[in-house]
């Protein structure tokens, strides 16, 4: 057994004067957040069809489409992801149909998986406290876990960072057990999670390579047990280094990734804020800080024992923070943002990748207050919580649920409706074309491809002439018209960020009117969305002189 100065459980333990007798605690607190947890899974679930499947994640439907397996492995040495989750989410589409809830649905059981791994990661690191402040904290990790924006927004979101969180939150757990246990299934299954989340996404690299460099360097574990954790780390790294350099002339050459992210800044950090608190972080952040320190204050001039809450508990501080794994995220941010200044590769949404770290340091952290005498004081932190949960339930489903004009646009995109709406045209076109193509298709497997007009009347749909694949670019409108007559009408269409969905539209829609066509703007009450119905007046004029 491994022998650990820091991380074993008398670390965390009250003292024994103030140690209260075991008792029921507050069980009833861990059935309640798992009440409020259901609640917040079921709404997710609930909305996994709410709004349309935006462009990164149509990008990942059109992956999932590939014929077999090693075609999608040749198709993603193309891409800059690594390609476990795609493979797994082909698997997946083998078993049910190829349609954005199903997509969705993959993503949320690993939200569920992820949740739960968390929450008993917390359990094991409070084991030692006293029944009510286990309880305090399980109850605290059930509610940052399920119901907290950042887990939410990604629990039914086709993209691999659910997923990303469940393989990180199996590998610190393994590895806490690893270290206090000994036991060599808790090693292999520590390699096999970082391997996993490695493939899953770059971020699970970097986190594996910053876990190596702490568990390496810390001078309070024993020089063997420092190297077999680094080793372990090596390892588990090879499968994504060489799915890399099995990538290489895209990734290193040829690769456009990357290039929407910008350097770091402040903005990016309050964003990381915003994706953990919801809107406003900052002021919530420093309400949460202030409320915290006026309850220090007011609890430090009277506190008791009462109800088995004692106060002779030991914070180690640094203890929680290695055995969490969080020590090695701090290490990661600052990797990440240092390579950033040169290469670009922080990005908000990224750093969802510190959850299964951050959860169990803040819930211990909040467990392990101190209990005041004043029974109206004890009602402080209970009314904080309560308000928290109110802002997560009101902020972490806003961009999921469809709303008002723009509010409800995930990500600024609604290919859904601009592919329903424009149905009854045989020719679209889209600079995005490949987005409308994957839309529309999964709409088609849905069943959904039911007229819903925008003009008066219903108009039949026409197949698209030879040549033009229901949804074209510029391109391909060229080729059609060098092999017939132009159609008497075609479809305009985008949909992106109200400050940039109309310069990218502008050039094709420049060109199609100096071929001739009238183009009217459809839709103007949608910012996001751009969808033009072009006429043949003056062509069909011009032919017939």
């Amino acid at each position: 057994m491994h022998s650990d100065p820091i991380l074993p459980d008398t670390a965390l333990q009250e003292t024994s004067t103030n140690r209260p007798s075991a008792g029921p605690g507050l069980r009833w607190l861990v059935w309640l957040s798992l009440g409020v947890a259901v609640l917040f899974a079921g709404r997710a679930l609930a909305l996994v069809d709410a709004t349309s499947l935006w462009g990164d994640e149509l990008s990942t439907a059109r992956k999932s489409f590939q014929p077999s397996l090693a075609y999608l492995f040749t198709y993603l040495t193309t891409d800059t992801h690594p390609p476990l989750y795609y493979g797994l989410l082909w698997l997946w589409g083998q078993l049910v149909p190829d349609t954005a809830v199903f997509l969705r649905l993959f993503s949320w059981g690993s939200y569920l998986l992820g949740g739960g791994v968390i929450v008993a990661q917390v359990a094991q690191m409070a084991r030692p406290l006293a029944p009510p402040r286990r309880h305090l904290a399980v109850a605290l990790a059930v509610i940052l876990a399920f119901c907290s924006p950042f887990p939410i927004r990604f629990s039914i979101e086709a993209k691999g960072y659910a997923l990303l969180v469940l393989w990180i939150a199996l590998a610190l757990l393994c590895r806490r057990r690893w270290y206090q246990g000994g036991k060599p299934a808790d090693g292999i299954g520590y390699g096999l999670a970082l391997a996993a989340a490695s493939l899953t996404h770059y971020y699970g690299l970097f986190y594996g390579v910053a876990l190596a460099i702490t568990d390496l360097t810390v001078p309070w574990r024993p020089l063997r047990l420092r190297l077999e954790s680094a080793a372990v780390c090596l390892v588990a790294a090879l499968p994504s280094l060489a799915w890399i350099w099995h990538s290489r002339r895209y990734l290193l050459e040829g690769s456009e990734a990357g290039e929407w992210i910008g350097r770091p800044d402040g903005g990016m950090a309050e964003e990381v804020l915003a994706r953990a608190l919801g809107p406003w972080p900052l002021p919530k952040l420093a309400l949460l800080l202030a409320m915290g320190a006026l309850y220090l204050v007011l609890c430090s001039r009277r506190v008791t024992a009462e109800a088995g809450l004692g106060v002779g508990i030991q914070r180690p501080w640094l203890a929680w923070l290695d055995g969490s794994g969080l020590l090695s995220g701090g290490l990661l941010v600052l990797l990440v943002v240092g390579v950033s200044f040169v290469k670009p590769i922080a990005y908000p949404r990224y750093f969802v990748v510190l959850l299964p770290a951050a959860v169990p340091v803040v819930a211990l952290a909040f467990a392990s207050l101190p209990a005041p005498a004043s029974s109206l004081l004890r009602l402080l932190p209970l009314a904080l919580a309560t308000a928290l949960v109110l802002t997560f339930w009101v902020d972490s489903f806003r961009p999921l649920q469809q709303g008002g004009v723009f509010q409800g646009s995930r990500e600024m995109n609604d290919f859904r409706l601009l592919v329903l709406v424009s149905q009854d045209t045989p020719v679209r076109i889209s600079p995005r074309a490949h987005h409308f193509r994957t839309a529309e298709r999964l709409l088609r497997q849905a069943g959904t491809m039911n007229p819903a007009p925008v003009s008066p009347g219903p108009v039949p749909p026409r197949p698209a002439p030879t040549g033009l694949d229901s949804w074209g670019d510029l391109r391909d409108l060229r080729r059609l018209l060098r092999r017939q007559q132009p159609p008497d009408r075609l479809v305009m269409a985008e949909t992106g960020g109200p400050d940039s969905v109309q310069r990218r539209i502008d050039p094709a829609l420049a060109r199609v009117e100096e071929l001739g066509y009238a183009c009217r703007r459809d839709l103007p009450s949608r910012p996001h969305l751009r969808l033009y119905r072009c006429h043949w007046p003056a062509a069909a004029q011009r032919l017939e002189g």
